[in-house]
């Protein structure tokens, strides 16, 4: 036998062992898992299909602007990670961008209406 055979057969059993581990310690978590995300995903569709039909389509996608605000927050309370200033201005520049999407903010800019 050469090396390179051994080398393959050590790395297949090393694979092989590591399936039935997996079987036997991974496995039963993954239902568990899996029935979680699905039910959140389940809610996340219904609650954004609810806003297109409630709001419209792009009135409802401004929700993908809030992300990463979103991201930032739940960095700052369950990892302990640092908000700078540049991320609290970045979050202030997100609200204020979603804010104008969705006309909640006055435009200085003419109508074009009446021409």
């Amino acid at each position: 036998m050469r090396l390179r055979d051994v080398a393959e057969m050590l790395l297949l059993a090393a694979l092989w062992g590591a399936s039935f581990l997996f079987m036997r310690v991974a496995a039963p978590a993954l239902g568990p898992v899996w029935l979680i995300g699905i039910r959140v995903l389940l809610l996340a569709y219904i609650l954004y299909f609810r806003l297109i039909q409630n709001l419209g389509a792009t009135r409802a996608l401004t929700v993908t602007y809030l992300i990463p605000l979103f991201a930032m927050l739940w960095g700052a309370l369950a990892l302990g990670e640092a908000v700078t200033l540049a991320m609290a201005l970045g979050c202030g520049l997100v609200l204020l961008g979603t804010a104008i999407a969705n006309n909640l903010v006055a435009s200085s800019q003419p109508s074009g209406r009446g021409r």
